[in-house]
């Protein structure tokens, strides 16, 4: 997929190509926020992958970003802490 991100005066701000077959995007901060039931990537706001992974820790529910580079995974079993560098 190519992702294009526009300010609200229209002007891109980023520009990322992915291959993860997602089910929901979220923007939080400077980071997009992209995850399907086992699968999640972060990418900046400079369009460079922060992380991408697979989760065998149960289906993820929701990614919410807990600090400067550190989110928190909410699975069906449990919750992961991801720290970025």
């Amino acid at each position: 997929f190519e992702m294009l991100v526009y300010d609200a005066t229209g002007a891109k701000k980023v520009e990322s190509g992915f291959d993860l077959v997602y089910d929901k995007i979220k923007i939080s901060d400077d980071q997009i926020i992209i995850f399907n039931s086992n699968q999640l990537t972060i990418i900046g706001s400079n369009g460079v992958e922060r992380f991408s992974g697979n989760f065998e820790e149960g289906n993820i529910l929701d990614v919410v970003k807990r600090g400067m580079n550190r989110y928190a995974v909410a699975c069906n079993k449990g919750i992961v802490l991801i720290d970025l560098k």
